[in-house]
Protein backbone atom coordinates (compact mmCIF):
# COMPACT_ATOMS: atom_id res chain seq x y z
CA UNK A 1 0.00 0.00 0.00
CA UNK A 2 1.42 3.43 -0.88
CA UNK A 3 0.70 6.72 0.85
CA UNK A 4 -2.06 7.58 -1.48
CA UNK A 5 -3.84 5.03 -0.90
CA UNK A 6 -4.03 5.31 2.36
CA UNK A 7 -4.85 8.64 2.80
CA UNK A 8 -7.78 7.68 0.58
CA UNK A 9 -8.81 4.78 2.81
CA UNK A 10 -8.39 7.70 5.69
CA UNK A 11 -10.59 10.15 3.82
CA UNK A 12 -13.53 7.63 3.29
CA UNK A 13 -13.44 6.50 6.75
CA UNK A 14 -13.98 10.12 8.24
CA UNK A 15 -16.34 11.54 5.40
CA UNK A 16 -18.50 7.87 6.73
CA UNK A 17 -18.05 8.64 10.25
CA UNK A 18 -19.50 12.28 9.81
CA UNK A 19 -22.32 11.46 7.75
CA UNK A 20 -23.22 9.00 10.09
CA UNK A 21 -22.78 11.45 13.49
CA UNK A 22 -24.88 13.62 11.26
CA UNK A 23 -27.76 11.31 10.47
CA UNK A 24 -27.76 9.40 14.02
CA UNK A 25 -28.00 13.25 15.49
CA UNK A 26 -31.16 14.05 12.90
CA UNK A 27 -32.49 10.59 14.08
CA UNK A 28 -32.56 11.33 17.79
CA UNK A 29 -33.55 14.75 17.60
CA UNK A 30 -36.86 12.96 15.51
CA UNK A 31 -36.78 11.02 18.01
CA UNK A 32 -36.92 13.61 21.34
CA UNK A 33 -39.69 15.23 19.38
CA UNK A 34 -41.64 12.34 19.13
CA UNK A 35 -41.17 11.56 22.79
CA UNK A 36 -42.14 15.23 23.78
CA UNK A 37 -45.65 14.93 21.65
CA UNK A 38 -46.13 11.26 23.38
CA UNK A 39 -45.62 12.45 26.34
CA UNK A 40 -47.83 15.92 26.29
CA UNK A 41 -50.67 13.11 24.58
CA UNK A 42 -50.17 11.70 27.80
CA UNK A 43 -50.21 13.89 30.15
CA UNK A 44 -53.97 15.26 28.85
CA UNK A 45 -55.05 11.92 28.63
CA UNK A 46 -54.41 11.35 32.34
CA UNK A 47 -55.62 14.83 33.19
CA UNK A 48 -58.73 14.06 31.67
CA UNK A 49 -59.19 11.22 33.33
CA UNK A 50 -58.49 12.62 36.66
CA UNK A 51 -55.59 10.69 37.27
CA UNK A 52 -52.74 11.74 39.79
CA UNK A 53 -50.32 14.49 37.67
CA UNK A 54 -47.50 12.89 39.71
CA UNK A 55 -45.51 10.02 38.09
CA UNK A 56 -44.16 6.97 41.04
CA UNK A 57 -40.68 5.89 40.66
CA UNK A 58 -39.68 2.70 38.85
CA UNK A 59 -39.90 -0.20 40.85
CA UNK A 60 -36.40 -0.38 40.35
CA UNK A 61 -35.84 2.85 41.78
CA UNK A 62 -34.97 3.02 46.13
CA UNK A 63 -37.64 5.26 47.71
CA UNK A 64 -36.39 7.41 50.21
CA UNK A 65 -39.83 6.42 52.50
CA UNK A 66 -42.97 4.55 51.90
CA UNK A 67 -45.45 6.73 49.51
CA UNK A 68 -48.52 7.81 52.11
CA UNK A 69 -52.18 7.20 51.20
CA UNK A 70 -53.90 10.19 49.22
CA UNK A 71 -56.71 12.00 50.66
CA UNK A 72 -59.48 12.32 48.68
CA UNK A 73 -59.09 15.52 46.42
CA UNK A 74 -61.57 17.59 44.78
CA UNK A 75 -61.10 16.51 40.67
CA UNK A 76 -59.63 19.73 38.89
CA UNK A 77 -61.49 21.31 36.14
CA UNK A 78 -61.14 20.36 32.32
CA UNK A 79 -58.72 22.21 30.65
CA UNK A 80 -60.06 24.95 29.06
CA UNK A 81 -60.71 24.22 25.10
CA UNK A 82 -58.36 25.62 22.77
CA UNK A 83 -59.60 28.64 21.21
CA UNK A 84 -60.91 27.89 17.85
CA UNK A 85 -62.00 31.39 16.79
CA UNK A 86 -59.26 31.91 14.45
CA UNK A 87 -59.69 28.57 12.82
CA UNK A 88 -62.97 29.19 11.84
CA UNK A 89 -61.86 32.42 10.47
CA UNK A 90 -59.30 31.30 8.28
CA UNK A 91 -61.51 28.36 7.25
CA UNK A 92 -63.93 30.92 5.98
CA UNK A 93 -61.56 32.32 4.50
CA UNK A 94 -60.84 29.04 2.91
CA UNK A 95 -57.24 29.31 4.31
CA UNK A 96 -57.45 25.37 4.91
CA UNK A 97 -53.93 24.89 5.43
CA UNK A 98 -53.19 27.69 7.39
CA UNK A 99 -56.32 26.34 9.64
CA UNK A 100 -54.56 23.00 10.08
CA UNK A 101 -51.24 24.92 11.27
CA UNK A 102 -52.79 26.84 13.46
CA UNK A 103 -55.13 23.89 14.62
CA UNK A 104 -52.22 21.96 15.18
CA UNK A 105 -50.12 24.95 17.50
CA UNK A 106 -53.11 25.10 19.55
CA UNK A 107 -53.93 21.36 20.38
CA UNK A 108 -50.65 19.83 19.98
CA UNK A 109 -52.15 17.02 17.82
CA UNK A 110 -50.80 15.64 14.79
CA UNK A 111 -51.05 16.36 11.47
CA UNK A 112 -53.65 13.57 10.20
CA UNK A 113 -55.49 14.39 13.22
CA UNK A 114 -55.97 18.21 12.75
CA UNK A 115 -56.78 17.56 9.34
CA UNK A 116 -59.68 15.07 10.80
CA UNK A 117 -60.88 17.53 12.95
CA UNK A 118 -61.05 21.28 10.88
CA UNK A 119 -62.66 19.14 8.06
CA UNK A 120 -65.24 18.28 10.93
CA UNK A 121 -65.37 21.89 12.29
CA UNK A 122 -66.01 23.22 8.79
CA UNK A 123 -68.45 19.96 7.89
CA UNK A 124 -70.32 21.13 11.42
CA UNK A 125 -70.51 24.57 11.25
CA UNK A 126 -71.24 24.28 7.17
CA UNK A 127 -68.28 26.45 5.72
CA UNK A 128 -68.41 25.41 1.72
CA UNK A 129 -64.69 23.84 -0.19
CA UNK A 130 -63.10 23.05 3.07
CA UNK A 131 -64.51 18.96 3.40
CA UNK A 132 -62.42 16.77 1.72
Amino acid sequence: MNVTTVIVVVGVAAMLSIAFAAALATTRRRIEKRLAFIERQLQLALYKLGAPQDVPPHPSQPQAHAPQPRASQPQPPHPPAPDLGDVVALMAAGQKIQAIKVYRERTGVGLKQAKDAVEELARRRGIPGMIR
